[in-house]
C-alpha cells in the first residue's frame, strides 16, 4: 500500500521514496529525520540516507527516505516526492522521477520551465 495516490494504477509500488534537497545548513538532515520518525510512528519501515559533498562548509545536501509497510533494506532510487529547496536538487534528481512523481518547489526561488519538463511525466506543484 502506497502513501501516495498513484496517477497510473498499473504502476504498483510497495516502497515509496521522498527526497529533500537544498543548500547545506538549511535543515535538510533534520527535516529528513523528522519525516522518517513520523513514518515510523505511523507504522512504516524506513531506510534513510544522506547525500552530501565532502566540503567543509556549504554545498548541496540531500536526504533520501524510502519507506514501506514491509522491511526496507536499501534506498529505492525511483522518487515519489521530490522537495527542492534549490535548483540543484531538481537538476540532480530529475532523472529518478517517474510518471507518479510529485515535485515541490518555491517558484519565487527558482523556476521550472517547459523545457525542464519535456522528458518528465512528473507533476510539479
Amino acid at each position: 500500500m502506497s502513501l501516495f495516490q498513484k496517477k497510473d494504477p498499473s504502476r504498483v509500488s510497495i516502497c515509496d521514496t521522498i527526497v529533500i534537497g537544498g543548500v547545506a545548513g538549511t535543515g535538510i538532515k533534520s527535516a529528513g529525520k523528522i519525516i522518517a520518525r513520523a513514518l515510523i510512528e505511523i507504522g512504516y519501515e524506513v531506510f534513510l540516507t544522506d547525500e552530501y559533498p565532502s566540503l567543509i562548509k556549504g554545498g548541496h545536501n540531500a536526504v533520501m527516505i524510502s519507506f514501506s509497510p514491509y522491511p526496507v533494506y536499501t534506498i529505492n532510487r525511483e522518487i515519489d516526492l521530490l522537495v527542492c529547496l534549490d535548483r540543484e536538487t531538481f537538476d540532480e534528481h530529475k532523472g529518478n522521477l517517474n510518471s507518479n512523481s510529485i515535485v515541490v518547489h518555491d517558484p519565487s526561488n527558482f523556476k521550472i520551465v517547459e523545457k525542464d519538463l519535456r522528458d518528465l511525466a512528473a507533476e510539479v506543484v
